[in-house]
């Protein structure tokens, strides 16, 4: 019998492979694509919703001839480049500061009359408004950053409008109506951004578990903890929620987010209410408003960290930390601000810190 030769011996070993449903060399490399075509299929696959991607990775990865364990690598990687790429992805994100140095108390000035300008704002609005603006620029100065809550009793009253010009004047400020709990904490971590987010009755729902995140995230030691991965591969991983927040609500947040915010109650305006017509574009204005913000704050920094801020007697020990990034910033600008914004707090954040456990002990004593 006649010895096969080494075709037929590689032949018959391709066979056995094929029937084992691996692929040969000759295969592979016959199919194997480029690498650009397979950095364009990464991104195609990065670019899927999660979920999908969970139910098409298998045969995904088969069709790209490599481990499923490596193609989801490939794909966090592509994902964690674009997400670090999109932390400018917002143009106004783009700052540079003011050439000169800028004067704390004329800057508080100029944000404070210009909310004035395009909305009808309730009495010490301004004030707190203009602070909390300039208190973004700075907020990891700080171990606590107040949380801003713009309510009204129904449509057409304003909140969103100031929302609005939030966004073009406080730090990597972006506004939206929704996001998911994966997408605060990635996006907090990533980007220490201040998110703006109007219209959230989602935030009322105790159960909802971005109630938990955003709760703690007024504070610089809040974090949530996820498990990332499967199988053998989990690992955890820790994000910081800790960035400054501002909320829009047509009535209340959860008692545990107000408590960590202070409140603006907007209320429709009257024919006596003279106020300019805002575009909601980016302008110049907003640009140089932003420019002198971040060069005060480069200038500033330093400074903050070293401020013990007088507290009104007003305030109770939650309503102290909540405004003393905004008392410390008025303290370092000087002129008017300091008594501004003792008044501002003392009008909207204090009263007597037993008001709740007194209501409780009463209804306690009221007989059915």
């Amino acid at each position: 019998m006649t010895a096969p030769t080494k075709e037929q011996i590689k032949a018959a070993a391709d066979r056995a492979e094929r029937a084992r449903g691996q692929t040969t060399a000759e295969e592979f490399l016959t199919t194997a694509l480029t690498e650009g075509e397979l950095a364009a299929e990464i991104k195609k696959l990065a670019a899927l919703p999660v979920s999908v991607f969970e139910t098409v990775r298998i045969v995904e990865a088969k069709r790209l001839n490599m481990r499923a364990a490596v193609l989801e690598f490939l794909v966090k990687a592509e994902r964690a480049k674009t997400t670090r790429g999109q932390k400018d992805f917002l143009p106004h994100w783009k700052v540079e500061p003011s050439s000169e140095s800028i004067g704390g108390a004329g800057l508080l000035d100029e944000l404070r009359k210009y909310f004035m300008r395009h909305a009808a704002l309730p009495k010490h609005a301004d004030v707190v408004l203009a602070l909390w603006s300039l208190h973004t620029w700075v907020f990891d100065c700080f171990d606590i950053t107040p949380y801003l809550v713009t309510t009204s009793p129904t449509r057409r009253c304003g909140k969103s409008l100031v929302l609005t010009i939030l966004q073009w004047m406080c730090c990597r400020a972006k506004k939206n109506d929704s996001m998911s709990k994966a997408a605060i904490y990635r996006s907090v971590e990533a980007e220490r951004p201040t998110l703006v987010l109007d219209e959230v009755s989602w935030v009322v729902d105790l159960k909802d578990e971005r109630q938990g995140i955003l709760c703690g995230g007024f504070e610089r030691n809040g974090f949530v903890e996820v498990c990332e991965g499967e199988s053998a591969n989990i690992t955890v991983r820790r994000y910081s929620t800790y960035c400054p927040k501002a909320f829009g609500i047509i009535g209340k947040l959860t008692p545990t987010l107000m408590d960590r915010s202070i409140e603006i109650a907007m209320q429709r305006k009257t024919a006596l209410d003279k106020v300019e017509r805002l575009g909601r574009r980016d302008n110049e204005q907003h640009a140089e408003l932003r420019r002198k913000c971040l060069r005060w704050a480069n200038d500033n920094r330093e400074a903050l960290t070293a401020i013990v801020v007088k507290a009104p007697e007003a305030l109770n020990d939650r309503a102290l930390d909540i405004w003393e990034p905004l008392l410390a910033i008025a303290e370092r600008v000087g002129g008017d601000w300091p008594k501004l914004a003792r008044e501002a707090a003392t009008a909207l954040s204090g009263g007597d810190p037993n008001t709740e456990e007194k209501s409780i002990e009463l209804l306690g004593h009221i007989k059915i």
